[in-house]
């Protein structure tokens, strides 16, 4: 998977802030992020870093959207252009896929709830309930 450097996350961000605004803002993310400082990111990664960022609010919408671009460019990557040349994709091997995909997504959410990131219950509320997708009625 292609990794995103550290000098082009800085010079997305120095589209919003100063140089010295901009390296503290990504080691500040990165941190609160839970990642170590290195060289390059995967687009999961960088997507991590925006998700912290994206938490302080509207002060950082330029910087958010700076680094989703760059996401979006390294995920995508080596894809064709033209929809018409998208390989074929099997009925079978979208539903294989499907459940790698959620079980990862899921991961990512219970890493963010144990950081102490995204919509935790606030001290007194209830946890929220985890329901397995077999056990959920149509209704839920």
């Amino acid at each position: 998977m292609q990794t995103i450097e550290r000098d082009r996350l800085l010079l997305a961000l120095q589209a919003r802030y100063d140089h010295h605004s901009a390296a503290v803002l990504l080691d500040e993310a990165v941190a609160a992020a839970g990642l170590p400082v290195q060289a390059g990111y995967t687009p999961q990664e960088v997507s991590r870093i925006v998700w912290t960022l994206q938490q302080v609010g509207e002060r950082t919408r330029a910087a958010v959207m700076a680094l989703l671009a760059l996401v979006s460019e390294a995920a995508t990557h080596g894809l064709p252009e033209d929809p018409e040349e998208m390989p074929d994709v099997a009925e079978d091997d979208v539903a294989a896929l499907l459940p790698a995909l959620v079980d990862a997504a899921m991961q990512l959410r219970r890493e963010q709830l144990r950081a102490g990131a995204g919509n935790v219950a606030r001290a007194g509320d209830a946890a929220p309930e985890i329901v397995p997708p077999e056990k959920q009625s149509m209704h839920d």
